[in-house]
């Protein structure tokens, strides 16, 4: 059997306005690429998928790169999974 953890998912601005709150739970495998953790987010909050192509992950505070599917995160059930949106400046 595949060990997996329940990751606390937070999400900011735009992401929270959409899937109507600040935070949810994720089941996810023990290891999981790039790919993986964008599926689990677009099957679990469906309205996020008009945002696929420019969201930005933070696994544990840091920014995975959504390019290299072929990285394999390791969670903890203390991880945590930030969905950000698309920043803009000046």
């Amino acid at each position: 059997m595949r060990e997996s953890h329940q990751i606390t998912t937070l999400f900011f601005g735009e992401t929270k306005e959409i899937v109507g709150t600040s935070c949810g739970i994720i089941d996810l495998p023990a290891e999981c690429t790039a790919r993986q953790l964008l599926d689990s987010i677009f099957d679990k909050f469906p309205k996020l998928l008009p945002l696929r192509g420019s969201l930005l992950l933070a696994l544990d505070r840091k920014l995975i790169d959504l390019c290299d599917y072929t990285v394999l995160h390791h969670l903890t059930s203390s991880s945590e999974l930030a969905v950000l949106p698309p920043f803009s400046g000046g």
